[in-house]
């Protein structure tokens, strides 16, 4: 448990909060005893569930063709996918990358 003293608000009889001895509005003075209150509190702590964002399976969504492997020297299914790296009157740019050890490169058409 905490405890706080907490100041209440004074307001005036015309409404506004009294910030000292008097109203600024209407000089009202009204009177006034030194009092405070103490606020109880207790903290309910749990922990949080905390999920892990890289947890997410990725699924490879690339076309699978068999093809050389320079590294594998062998024809292995690899994932291939296309795009136009170069201006538009030239191929494609395709790039495969072996589904078994993953060695990267490029073809350009």
């Amino acid at each position: 448990m905490s405890a706080m003293l907490m100041n209440p608000l004074v307001f005036c009889g015309c409404g506004n909060i009294l910030e000292s001895a008097s109203c600024a509005i209407c000089s009202v003075a009204p009177p006034t005893e030194t009092q405070s209150s103490v606020c109880k509190f207790q903290m309910n702590t749990q922990p949080l569930e905390v999920y892990d964002a890289f947890a997410i399976k990725v699924v490879d969504t690339r076309a699978l063709v068999n093809t050389f492997c320079d590294k594998c020297w062998k024809e292995t299914p690899c994932y291939s996918d296309s795009k136009q790296t170069r201006s538009a009157d030239e191929g494609l740019t395709m790039f495969y990358t072996c589904s078994i050890c993953k060695h990267n490169w490029l073809e350009y058409s």
